[in-house]
């Protein structure tokens, strides 16, 4: 069976400043909590790269390792994946905030949820004593289903990709 994704799909605007009425699917606040804590952990080395760097957009000039095809976009690859037994011990504090205050666009390629209550991370990988909050979900998609993601598994694409934006709290 072939499904197709068409764009561009309708640009809107919404913003929720209510509770919504919408009766989610068995399991889908735990699938959106387990998105959120894997994505984010996928992107937190390039991430905490760029935030520790004082040349803003030249980052790549104090980490060579993170700089031309390491860049974003970038491919996972899993034969390149070393294991690291200190990761066992890595905890995440997660304090997860139910958003009823939301901003979404789409703009046929990508749908855009700005969140008002954030939720926050701290501990693990990340900075002591800093605390990282939720700032904005990102959905991409192609007009295929075998494109539509940014970034790539062993050079293979998926027909959408969620982004999480995460900012240091006070910055």
């Amino acid at each position: 069976m072939n499904t197709e994704i068409h764009t561009p799909l309708p640009c809107f605007i919404w913003s929720c400043n209510a509770p919504c009425n919408v009766k989610e699917p068995k399991g889908f606040t735990y699938f959106c909590v387990l998105n959120f804590v894997v994505t984010s952990l996928m992107f937190w080395y390039l991430f905490l790269m760029c935030l520790t760097s004082s040349l803003g957009v030249e980052w790549g000039l104090v980490f060579p390792d993170a700089n031309g095809e390491y860049q974003s976009p970038i491919n996972l690859n899993s034969r390149e994946a070393r294991y690291d037994p200190s990761l066992l011990d890595v905890r995440l504090s997660p304090n997860y905030v139910v958003c009823r205050d939301c901003e979404v666009t789409n703009d046929g390629h990508t749908i855009q949820v700005i969140l008002k209550s954030k939720s926050v991370l701290s501990g693990g990988p990340l900075p002591q004593g800093h605390e990282f909050e939720l700032y904005e979900v990102r959905f991409h998609w192609g007009r295929e289903n075998q494109r539509g993601s940014e970034h790539t598994v062993n050079f293979k694409a998926f027909p959408m990709e969620i982004l999480d934006s995460v900012v240091r709290v006070g910055h």
